[in-house]
C-alpha cells in the first residue's frame, strides 16, 4: 500500500495524463530542453492542520489526524518567443482538470489553488519558463495505518 501523499500525487498525475505534455512525479530537472514541455508534480510540504485536527476513537480504534498538504504542479517549457503564452496554454487545461473533482477522488477534504508563480530564465539560449501552481489540500489519515486517506 502507498502512503496517502503518494495516493494523492498519483491521482493528480492520472488526471493530467493525456491533456498535454508528459506528466512526471518528482522529476529532477537537468538543464536540458529535450524533455520540455512537461508537467511535474511535487509535494514539498505537509503539516498537521491544527485548525481541523481531530482524533477519533472507534471500533477498531482509529487515531485520525488532518494534514495540510502543499502540492505543486510545475509546468516547464521552452520557446523562442511568447514563453508566457506557452505556459498559460498548458496551465489552462491543467487547472480545469484539477477543478473537476474538488475531493481529488475522495482523497482530500479541502482543496484550493493557493497561488501561481512564473519564473523565466534564458539559461538554455532560449526563454525557458516554469509556471508553478500551488494547491493547498487537507486530507485525513489514520496515523496507525497511514497508507490511505480516510
Amino acid at each position: 500500500m502507498s502512503h496517502a501523499r503518494q495516493v494523492i500525487r498519483d491521482y493528480v498525475a492520472a488526471q493530467l495524463a493525456g491533456i498535454g505534455p508528459p506528466v512526471y512525479i518528482g522529476k529532477v530537472w537537468l538543464e536540458d530542453a529535450s524533455d520540455m514541455p512537461a508537467i511535474n508534480i511535487l509535494t514539498p510540504a505537509e503539516g498537521r492542520n491544527t485548525e481541523f485536527a481531530r482524533t477519533t476513537l472507534a471500533a477498531p480504534a482509529i487515531y485520525a489526524e488532518v494534514y495540510g498538504l502543499d502540492l505543486e504542479v510545475e509546468i516547464r517549457a521552452i520557446a523562442s518567443t511568447g514563453i508566457l503564452d506557452v505556459l498559460d496554454d498548458i496551465a489552462e487545461p491543467v487547472q480545469a482538470a484539477l477543478a473537476q473533482d474538488t475531493t481529488w477522488g475522495g482523497n482530500v477534504t479541502m482543496l484550493r489553488l493557493a497561488s501561481t508563480e512564473v519564473e523565466i530564465t534564458s539559461d538554455l539560449q532560449q526563454p525557458t519558463g516554469v509556471l508553478t501552481m500551488s494547491y493547498a489540500a487537507n486530507y485525513t489519515v489514520n496515523m496507525r495505518a497511514p497508507t490511505a486517506p480516510i
